[in-house]
């Protein structure tokens, strides 16, 4: 599994959640950002559990997605 964390991926991701303050963004994550929404979640990755990463996706799930001003 780990090595396919390294792997490119087939496609553009939806989510990507991003750990610590939402003023600063990691310069790993500009070439994902394309279509991605971005979640900010105010924990180191220590401190990150299952219900952190459910409440990522609870705000994504909710979210209306219009990929730069189209409606989908």
């Amino acid at each position: 599994m780990a090595g396919v964390l390294y792997e490119p991926a087939d496609v553009e991701p939806d989510l990507v959640v991003v750990l610590g303050p939402s003023t600063r963004l990691p310069a790993s994550v500009m070439w994902e950002l394309a279509y991605g929404e971005l979640v900010f979640l105010p924990v180191t990755f220590g401190e990150l559990s299952g219900a952190h990463v459910a409440a990522a996706i609870e705000d994504f799930h909710g979210r209306r997605r219009r990929f730069g001003g189209l409606d989908s």
